[in-house]
C-alpha cells in the first residue's frame, strides 16, 4: 500500500518531529488504516496539548460547527482526542501526545483495539524504541513516567512534598476519578505475551482525562475511597503507581 502523505504529516504533528515516517513506524501505522484524510486535516489543525474550541477548529478547517463537533467526538471515541467539558456546558477538545496519551486511550476502546490489532503493536513498539531513548538521558526522578509512593512507604522521611503524595492528587480531583483496565496488560494480552494475568481495573485516571474516558465508556467513575482501596491492593502486590 502506498504511503499516505497526510498520515505522515499527522504523525509528524503529533510527535513534534520532522521525521519521514514510513509504513514500518508505529507513529504512522497506528493511524494509517483508521484515520481519513479529512480527519487528519482536523487533527493537524489542532495545537498539541491545548484545549481547542470547536468553533475555532471549524474556522481553520472550513467545516461546519456540527460536522467539526461530530468528527471530534468520533476521534475522542477512538482515543485520538480528549474531550474537555467546560463550566459553561460546552466541550473543548485536546490533541494529546503519543505517550502518555493517544496510545493508552486507543487501547481503552476495546472494540476498536480488537478490530485494529496494529494499535497494540504500535503501542508496544513505540514505548520500547522511542521512550527508552528518552529515559536514558533523564535525571533520576525526572523521567517521562513518575513513580509516586503511597504514604505508608514514605512515613519515615523527614519531609513529605505534596507533589509526591497520592492523597494530594486524590483530594484535588476527588470528584473526577476514573478506574480503567491496565492498558499495558491489555497490550500484552492482545499480543499473546505477558504473565497471563488478566488486565483488571487497576489504572486510576484523574481530572479532565477521567471525564473524557468516562464519557466515552473507556473507564468508570469511582469515589476517592474506592481509589484508595485500589492503591492499597496495588501496594500489596508490588505494582508501580
Amino acid at each position: 500500500m502506498a504511503i499516505r502523505q497526510k498520515i505522515v504529516e499527522l504523525a509528524q504533528h503529533v510527535a513534534g518531529r520532522t521525521n519521514e515516517y514510513t509504513e514500518k513506524d508505529p507513529e504512522y501505522y497506528v493511524f494509517a488504516d483508521l484515520v481519513s484524510d479529512e480527519q487528519a486535516d482536523l487533527l493537524i489543525a489542532m495545537n498539541r496539548r491545548v484545549d481547542e474550541k470547536v468553533e475555532d477548529l471549524a474556522k481553520r478547517t472550513g467545516m461546519s460547527y456540527a460536522d467539526t463537533f461530530d468528527m471530534c467526538m468520533q476521534l475522542t471515541d477512538w482515543g485520538i482526542l480528549e474531550m474537555k467539558p467546560q463550566g459553561d456546558g460546552t466541550d473543548r477538545f485536546e490533541l494529546p501526545i503519543f505517550v502518555p496519551g493517544i496510545f493508552e486511550l486507543m487501547m481503552l476502546n476495546r472494540e476498536n483495539a480488537n478490530a485494529h490489532p496494529e494499535i497494540a503493536r504500535a503501542f508496544e513498539e513505540y514505548t520500547r524504541t522511542t521512550v527508552e531513548q528518552v529515559t536514558t538521558i533523564m535525571p533520576m526522578g525526572n523521567g517521562a513516567m513518575r513513580v509516586i509512593p503511597v504514604e505508608s512507604a514514605i512515613k519515615a522521611e523527614t519531609r513529605k512534598a505534596p507533589y509526591e503524595e497520592i492523597s494530594y492528587w486524590l483530594t484535588k480531583y476527588q470528584n473526577h476519578i476514573a478506574l480503567a483496565p491496565c492498558q499495558c496488560r491489555l497490550v500484552r494480552q492482545q499480543m499473546g505475551e505477558g504473565t497471563g494475568n488478566l488486565p483488571e481495573e487497576m489504572c486510576l485516571i484523574l481530572g479532565a482525562t477521567a471525564e473524557s474516558c468516562i464519557a466515552t465508556g473507556k473507564a468508570r467513575r469511582i469515589t476517592k475511597e474506592k481509589a484508595e482501596e485500589v492503591l492499597q491492593v496495588a501496594e500489596k502486590r508490588g505494582y508501580m503507581h
